[in-house]
């Protein structure tokens, strides 16, 4: 259903906007992005931030950036 679908859209982010939210620099949000520290999707060469996941990880102390273990 329509609803169903709504429901599971997920608002992306720009690495800069991630970076900003985290408050850390754009190179440092690549590097934990790198690391599979930060869950992303790709579209080519272009990287999206989910904010939620974003969110959810900065709650939990933004310091003990895990290693995450699903693929997107």
């Amino acid at each position: 259903s329509q609803r169903g679908c709504a429901m599971r859209l997920q608002k992306l982010l720009t690495v800069r906007e991630a970076a900003k939210i985290v408050r850390v620099h754009p190179l440092s949000m690549y590097r934990l992005i790198r690391e599979g520290k930060i869950p992303v999707i790709r579209f080519g060469r272009t990287i999206r931030v989910i904010e939620a996941e974003l969110c959810t990880r900065r709650a939990n102390g933004g310091d003990g950036w895990q290693k995450v273990s699903e693929t997107i």
